[in-house]
Parts: structure tokens; sequence; C-alpha cells
């Protein structure tokens, strides 16, 4: 899409969000890869599977938006409003929302696969049966959220704060990631029986590990 017909549509999107008239942004479809949308104001626009990969969308206001299909590979979402958006089945492989608000998004079926979500807002969202590995969850927000058919599950956090999550690999295999390592259960168990052996973190790691496989085994991941 143009750079002039693009400034056009978000121009008379903007009068539309006030109320004053003009129209609802509808890119529904659209060629936007690589586009500069910073802190651009798409509350409410349809841009369901419009190409998106690689554009700069840090500190869009996309609430309520339509992004259902939408291709967002390596996009930059940082500090993006993505509240009530609908990313149903998007593709969000590598994309960085750190710090963006996702609260009771829809992203079922999405592709979050080594995307960061590191301080993310996910309270509400939707995750049920979203692809969430290799993901950066650090500092993420999970409270209500359904992860219901999704490959992640938060298995708690030590009391210094260090969040653990389980992610299914496939074929009898996960994984743990711990702040910002993963490792095989194994691996797992060995590092902190090495490295914390004395002390209480040490003990609370230990256990985190044994519930991660437990919740593995649980959900029939082992």
């Amino acid at each position: 899409m143009e750079a002039s017909e693009l400034a056009k549509i978000l121009a008379d999107h903007a009068i539309w969000s006030a109320g004053e008239g003009g129209r609802c942004a509808n890119l529904s479809g659209a060629n936007l890869r690589g586009a500069n949308l910073i802190g651009a104001n798409l509350i409410g626009a349809n841009l369901a599977d419009a190409n998106l990969c690689l554009a700069d969308l840090a500190g869009a206001d996309l609430c309520r938006a339509n992004l259902s299909g939408a291709n967002l590979r390596g996009a930059n979402l940082i500090g993006a409003n993505l509240a009530d958006a609908d990313l149903t089945d998007a593709d969000l492989y590598r994309a960085d929302l750190a710090g963006a608000d996702l609260c009771r998004v829809n992203l079922i079926g999405a592709d979050l696969t080594d995307a960061n979500l590191c301080r993310v807002n996910l309270i509400g969202a939707d995750l049920y049966r979203a692809n969430l590995r290799r993901a950066n969850l650090r500092g993420a927000n999970l409270a209500d959220a359904d992860l219901i058919g999704a490959n992640a599950r938060l298995i708690g956090q030590r009391s210094d704060g260090y969040a653990f999550f389980v992610f299914n690999e496939g074929a009898g295999h996960v994984t743990i990631r711990a702040g910002c390592r993963y490792f095989t259960l194994a691996e797992a168990r060995t590092h902190w029986k090495t490295t914390r052996a004395d002390d209480a973190l040490g003990r609370e790691s230990l256990a985190l590990v044994d519930c991660a496989e437990a919740v593995a085994r649980a959900n029939g991941w082992l």
C-alpha cells in the first residue's frame, strides 16, 4: 500500500474514532509489510489477514482491532495496546510485544513461537490452542487467562519472583523456562542441585521442576 493512501485512511480513522465522522479503517488483507505505524490510532480497525510482517507498531493503539489471520511475523508491538483485540490464528512468530497490553485479547490458535511477551498483560486472554513454543513470558501476567489446548503452562514462581513455565515440545519432550533459561527436566534438576544445593531457593526450584513434570504428565505431554 502506498504511504499516501495509508496516511489518508489513518486520518479518516482518527476522525471516526473521535466520533466526528470519518470512516473506520478497513485494511483487511492490505500489504503493510514493514510499515511505520508507530503510535498509530487503529482502535477498532479491520486488519484481518493483513500483512504486517516486520511492521513497526510500537505504542500503537489497536484496542478492539480485528487482526484475525494477520501476519505479524517479526513485528514490533512494544508497548502497544491490544486490549480486547481479535488475533485469532494470527502469526506472531518472533514478534516483540514487550510491555504490551493484551488484556482479554483473543489469541485462539495464534502462533507465538519465539515471541517476546516479557511483562505483557495477558489478564483474561484466550490462548486456546495457541503455540507458545520458546516464547519469553518473563513477568507476563496470565491471571484468568485460558491456556486450554495451548502448549505452555505457568507452574509458579520462586520467592524471589523467578517464574517457571513448562512447554510441550512434542514427541514426549518438554522444556522448562525459568527466568531467561531453558532446560530439559534432567538439566533443570542437575542445574539446581549443582548451583543451589544448600539453600531455600534451590529447594523451591526443584519443587517447581517436580510440579512441572506432574503438570506435563497430567496433560499427556510425557
